[in-house]
């Protein structure tokens, strides 16, 4: 009913899942899950910078 509500948990899951890939050497897949929940952290912090900007910093330093 409401898919908003939980791009939250997708983008952190985004996040897991890339760690797990790059874990196993698996970098362009890592590289494309990071980049989406960079996307959706980014998108989220739009509206609640103070909640959301330390997770786009940890998806950005995870990506490097």
């Amino acid at each position: 009913a409401n898919p908003e509500a939980y791009l939250p948990a997708v983008a952190m899951t985004l996040n897991n899942l890339a760690i797990l890939q790059k874990d196993k050497n698996q970098f362009p897949e890592a590289e494309a899950a990071y980049q989406e929940a960079l996307s959706l952290y980014r998108r989220l912090a739009e509206a609640n910078p103070e909640a959301y900007l330390p997770a786009v910093a940890m998806t950005l330093n995870n990506l490097a």
